[in-house]
């Protein structure tokens, strides 16, 4: 005589359930870490569109300007007067500033922040703009 010790299986869908679920926690986690989650702390600021150049590295100094010729520096309002010593500070860190201009300026409004930044001496200024496939 034979006698079977082992439980009787159940034959539920939810079997198969356990091992989406661990994948699916899984690819959240990776995509929460490997992806940048960052909000624009440029307001207002719409960006040209551009399909040329590289993509752009986080720079410690970004500076922003709104199509009301509103200067923000790091996310923080500075008047264009202040512009100069608000940037001597930050300039010991970093060489490099990331500038967001709003898409209806014209490039004359920018001749006085590029003019501040070219007193300063900072070597590389990179405009920000929203990137496009090419066709």
């Amino acid at each position: 005589m034979r006698v079977d010790l082992k439980p009787p299986r159940r034959t539920g869908g939810d079997d198969n359930i356990i091992p989406m679920i661990n994948i699916v926690f899984l690819l959240l986690i990776f995509f929460m870490v490997a992806g940048q989650i960052k909000a624009m702390d440029s307001a207002g600021v719409e960006l040209p569109d551009g399909d040329l150049g590289a993509r752009a590295r986080p720079e410690a100094i970004t500076l922003a300007m709104d199509s009301h010729n509103r200067l923000s520096l790091n996310g923080a309002p500075v008047p264009l007067t202040d512009l100069d010593a608000a940037l001597a500070p930050l300039l010991a860190d970093s060489d490099r500033i990331a500038l967001l201009a709003d898409r209806s300026l014209r490039a004359a409004d920018l001749d006085p922040v590029l003019a501040v930044i070219r007193a300063r001496g900072v070597p590389r200024v990179s405009l920000l703009t929203t990137g496009l496939e090419s066709p």
